[in-house]
């Protein structure tokens, strides 16, 4: 197993995979459906169909097609989802969003969270393992994305989701959004010139879901302002913003004059990635 590893390395390699060893040993433990520990302690070859499994998978990574559609799965905190073409592939830099939601809802009882632009429904189903009395409408205008979510919801028996499919708010009502405790959303914020020139994996995924307008802002402005009038007060916006954006968000939320508390939350790499606010 050590040889077809390091053979399928050096396959990788030629299309300038950053870390070649940990895509074949996924590769690997997806087909085999074993453990990374399992992979070294197999000595014998592998058989002809799982040879030819590998060498497909190997064959679509080597045009740099994400490894997570390969093996159909993504991790994000601690889950395991289920994805595909349809939805955008769960980041690390989203946890934060999730973490900033849950400690603004601290002590609230019973709430009602919003998830716009649920996509694999990491952030909705997150939330509910954090806060498990809570109510979520999970939005979303895909209704393959929204196929993708409820069944990673079923998965995690979270039954205290709602799915709607919506183009952003236009759906749901001024008398759910007048309860609302709180609207999340990491909403397309790749902008015009940036889509130009992202990563080729990057390139497989939903543009829908990525793309954000001339200056990447477009759905928050929307958000922002079909969410405004209606959201009870005290409730709380809570967004993922791309590089440099934050400043320009908080500035369209300072700008209604309708949102206190407005402060913006810096990720792992100390870049500003969430922006989160709470209607006066």
């Amino acid at each position: 197993m050590i040889e077809t590893i390091r053979k399928g390395c050096d396959y990788l390699k030629q299309s300038g995979i950053e870390n070649p060893k940990n895509d074949c040993e996924l590769l690997l433990m997806h087909i085999l459906k074993q453990q990374r520990s399992e992979l070294y302690l197999k000595n014998d070859a592998l058989g002809k169909e799982e040879s030819g499994l590998f060498k497909t998978a190997l064959d679509k990574r080597n045009t740099r097609y994400p490894l997570q559609y390969i093996t159909g799965l993504a991790y994000f905190m601690d889950l395991e989802l289920g994805v595909g073409e349809d939805v955008l592939i769960p980041r690390p830099e989203t946890e934060i969003l999730v973490e900033e939601a849950v400690k603004r809802l601290s002590g609230k009882k019973n709430p009602l969270i919003i998830d716009v632009g649920t996509g694999s429904g990491n952030i909705a189903i997150s939330l509910t393992k954090r806060i498990p009395e809570c109510k979520i409408i999970a939005i979303d205008i895909s209704g393959k994305a929204l196929r993708a979510a409820r069944n990673n919801a079923d998965r995690y028996g979270c039954g205290n989701i709602n799915f709607l499919r919506s183009d952003l708010l236009n759906n749901v009502t001024k008398d759910v959004l007048r309860e609302a405790d709180a609207i999340v959303s990491n909403p397309p914020y790749i902008n015009q010139e940036e889509y130009k020139i992202l990563p080729k994996e990057v390139h497989f995924e939903p543009k829908t879901a990525l793309f954000g307008g001339k200056d990447g802002l477009d759905f928050h402005r929307r958000i922002i302002s079909e969410a405004s009038e209606s959201l009870k007060k005290g409730a709380f916006l809570v967004f993922e913003v791309g590089d440099e954006q934050a400043q320009k968000v908080i500035a369209i939320l300072d700008n209604t004059n309708l949102f206190c508390g407005i402060e913006a939350i810096c990720d792992y790499n100390d870049i500003k990635r969430v922006v989160a606010a709470r209607k006066r």
